[in-house]
């Protein structure tokens, strides 16, 4: 039980990791647009 969730929980770290990096990645995209005239 214990070994299935921390499995469990390292599969969604994981998941939320690249989701988050992502939506860091569209945002410094996004900031070299607005700064430049």
């Amino acid at each position: 039980m214990l070994v299935g969730g921390l499995l469990a929980l390292l599969f969604l770290v994981s998941r939320i990791r690249r989701f988050l990096r992502r939506r860091a990645q569209r945002r410094e995209e996004r900031r070299p647009a607005s700064r430049s005239p």
